[in-house]
């Protein structure tokens, strides 16, 4: 969780263009690496085709709050409803940020798709060394992945979500290098939802303390309360890409190396704050994900608790409750 997706594509639209392979949205290209195709994924599976994207955003959307609401409801209990819609709002917004909301892509392989070395698609150095390291001896060859040559007879490419370097994977962009003994072990990639629960659960580990001593933090405690969107800032740089909570505040401190990572974090976050006036969350049309019915209320209602201090939840818990 060290590193995220390169900030320079995600920050413009202009970059996002979709050739001939009418499945294919190029950004992607450089942010996947080809996996087995006799690997074994679990959950959606982005396609840039109608009939994939028209459910693709209520799966993964409902899936983050349920998984969100497993480890924040505590908050309900104690009669802070401040604390939960702002643990949700987060976890709506990191793997936005992270993944674009992806993990796992099928693409038709056009033999373009991934030999062109300038989209970077082949994956190797430090991430193949630590999948032969921790994975191999356990369940052999399986997941390691596949160099293009080993799959260019493959109709349809399977392709999982990578960080700048390759050793951050997945849609919460977890650290193959400081997660190695149970995330990368057990496999947990294989699977949207464990994927989620574990990046989810990690964020947790930050925002609790990080809340409990709110008040030490002058970034976030402003005029005797908690200003609930700088929490949130505070909980993904601080703990998630910074490593620790107590470093809360870089994203108040013009001085820091990471003003540019914090800057884009808060517009991915500002994206997500403002759904419920422009019904548009993720990058760009492409991307963005399609959300309706209960899925699409139940997100509005959330966001407008987080802004507003409020607690209506009729959507909500009809969701969770599915």
């Amino acid at each position: 969780m060290k590193k995220l997706i390169v900030a320079a594509l995600l920050s413009s639209a202009a970059l996002v263009s979709v050739n001939a392979n009418a499945s294919r949205v190029e950004m992607l290209d450089s942010m996947m690496f080809t996996i087995n195709p006799e690997g074994r994924t679990v959950g959606p599976i982005f396609e840039n085709k109608d009939s994939v994207k028209n459910t693709y955003g209520n799966n993964i959307m409902t899936l983050l709050l349920k998984n969100a609401d497993k480890v924040a409801a505590k908050y309900l209990k104690l009669n802070d409803p401040e604390a939960y819609y702002s643990f949700l709002t987060l976890s709506m917004t990191v793997p936005m940020h992270e993944g674009l909301y992806m993990h796992f892509r099928a693409v038709d392989n056009d033999g373009d798709v991934c030999n062109n070395k300038k989209q970077g698609v082949d994956v190797g150095g430090q991430t193949k060394k630590l999948f032969k390291k921790y994975l191999q001896p356990r369940f052999g060859s399986a997941y390691i992945p596949k160099k293009c040559k080993s799959v260019k007879k493959e109709a349809v490419l399977k392709q999982l979500v990578r960080g700048a370097n390759g050793t951050d994977i997945g849609m919460m962009q977890v650290s193959v290098r400081w997660h190695y003994d149970v995330f990368l072990a057990n496999k947990n990639y294989e699977s949207v939802d464990e994927t989620m629960k574990y990046g989810i659960g990690f964020l947790m580990k930050g925002f609790e303390p990080l809340y409990r001593t709110a008040n030490n933090y002058d970034c976030i405690y402003e005029n005797g309360s908690v200003n609930y969107e700088s929490l949130v800032r505070g909980i993904w740089g601080g703990y998630y890409n910074g490593g620790s909570y107590k470093n809360a505040c870089r994203f108040a401190d013009s001085a820091s190396a990471y003003q540019g990572h914090d800057r884009g974090f808060k517009r991915n976050l500002d994206k997500v704050l403002a759904y419920p006036e422009t019904g548009i969350i993720g990058m760009h049309e492409d991307l963005n994900l399609r959300l309706s019915g209960d899925v699409k209320a139940a997100v509005i209602e959330v966001i407008n608790n987080m802004k507003n201090k409020t607690n209506n939840s009729v959507a909500l818990k009809r969701l969770l409750n599915k």
